[in-house]
């Protein structure tokens, strides 16, 4: 429906300091952004008095001005400026529904398009077809049958004339319906079937050189995890915390983070996606690091949950129990091990230590190119794990108003049981 926006800035891209796209629960675009700590503040303020209300996102690009006179300089001449014309468009318009801090996801994006600009069809005997939108290059894939088109053309329809029209067309899961319903109208197959558990498969057993990559990734997440450590302090905001998080992947050598770091204190981590905002320590609070970024193209992600100064026995009880639970999942982990049976054996010990109804989740997902994989480590997966699967192991207790932990390692299952990635402690340890 209609919404009437009044152009107040609020943020600018100054204060973005980690953007990256991906999907939200339903395959829809979406993107996750994480601020500097006064970016954060400034969202954090704002926010907190305007939930409810609509906040809208305005991409702006400059684009290099065509000249239409033949007699005009061109790149490379001597003497040529360029002049540039700048575009603007509203590319999302949500509502706000909490208070937001320092990392936050940008959802509802109009048009599907601004997050796929390429299709990919591959084709029996034939080189595969990569559709590219022209505003992209795609130097990895030279070798590629390359079909290029732009705005001004329907891209989902360019490969009509590659396709066996009178044969079933497989289609990925993730497609935009938008797409996919296009093709149907358009008569561009006899069936549509979905092809995606067969790469879903495939990339769920990492090979050699993988299992290398996510190794070392580990031991990185394992080093930011150390060095945040040392940043707990009196006074210091979870914004502040975050912002730091930002700060020492880049230092070392991350591409990126592989999703908004979450920083939780005390009751804040009752919520399992808590956004940091400007909570500031307290004695006794604990402390939920879940951080993860993406190095050499693959995911890596981790959880361990501290306390500031000293810890209280209910705090104590808890942390034990996730703990507990965590390893006993670790320890029957092996190939043939269905997934189901790995989340019924963390949740009974949570369940036997009555905070059952507080294990709110899966005890993990799957990870690898994404961050969240096919192969969920939840009650409905009745599979069996493989050699080569990487997958968390991340029991919580999450209890509203008071507390929260989980605890939370990536396994790599081996021949004969299991690897676990991450080698952080994750005994229960008071920062003092």
């Amino acid at each position: 429906y209609p919404v009437v926006v009044s152009k107040q800035v609020i943020l600018t891209g100054d204060h973005i300091v980690d953007a990256s796209s991906s999907s939200d629960e339903n395959g829809r675009p979406q993107v996750n952004i994480s601020l500097d700590s006064r970016g954060g503040n400034i969202m954090s303020a704002f926010t907190k008095d305007n939930v409810g209300k609509p906040m809208a996102t305005n991409f702006i690009e400059y684009k290099v001005v065509q000249s239409d006179d033949p007699n005009a300089l061109k790149p490379g001449d001597k003497g040529y400026k360029p002049k540039f014309r700048k575009v603007e468009q509203i590319i999302n318009v949500a509502t706000i529904q909490t208070r937001l801090g320092s990392s936050f996801r940008i959802t509802g994006i109009d048009s599907v398009k601004e997050a796929h600009n390429l299709a990919l069809l591959l084709r029996e005997g034939q080189k595969p077809a990569l559709f590219l939108n022209r505003l992209f290059v795609a130097p990895h894939v030279e070798a590629e049958f390359i079909v290029p088109y732009d705005d001004s053309e329907r891209g989902a329809l360019k490969c009509l004339p590659l396709i066996d029209r009178k044969a079933p067309l497989g289609i990925d899961k993730r497609l935009a319906a938008e797409f996919l319903l296009e093709l149907q109208e358009n008569d561009a197959a006899s069936a549509y079937v979905n092809v995606s558990p067969c790469v879903d498969h495939v990339r769920a057993c990492k090979d050699a050189d993988e299992i290398a990559k996510m190794e070392y990734a580990s031991r990185m997440n394992d080093e930011v995890m150390a060095r945040i450590k040392t940043c707990v302090r009196a006074g210091v905001t979870e914004l502040e915390l975050a912002d730091r998080l930002n700060a020492i992947y880049r230092e070392l050598g991350a591409q990126r983070l592989s999703f908004p770091s979450i920083v939780c204190f005390g009751a804040n981590a009752a919520d399992p996606h808590h956004s940091p905002d400007g909570t500031v320590l307290k004695e006794g609070d604990c402390v939920l690091f879940d951080i993860g970024g993406v190095w050499n193209d693959y995911c890596y992600d981790m959880t361990r949950t501290y306390y500031y100064k000293f810890v209280t026995d209910r705090d104590r009880e808890v942390h034990e129990t996730v703990l507990r639970a965590n390893l006993a999942a670790e320890a029957i982990m092996k190939p043939g091990v269905r997934y189901c049976d790995l989340d019924a054996e963390a949740r009974r010990i949570i369940t036997d230590a009555g905070y059952g109804p507080y294990f709110t989740h899966r005890l993990g997902h799957s990870i690898g190119l994404q961050g969240h994989e096919w192969g969920d480590v939840g009650p409905v997966n009745t599979e069996p794990v493989k050699t080569g699967n990487i997958f968390s192991c991340e029991p919580g207790i999450y209890l509203p108003g008071e507390t929260g932990v989980r605890i939370e390692d990536l396994c790599l299952v081996t021949d004969d049981g299991v690897k676990i990635l991450n080698q952080a402690p994750k005994e229960l340890e008071i920062i003092l």
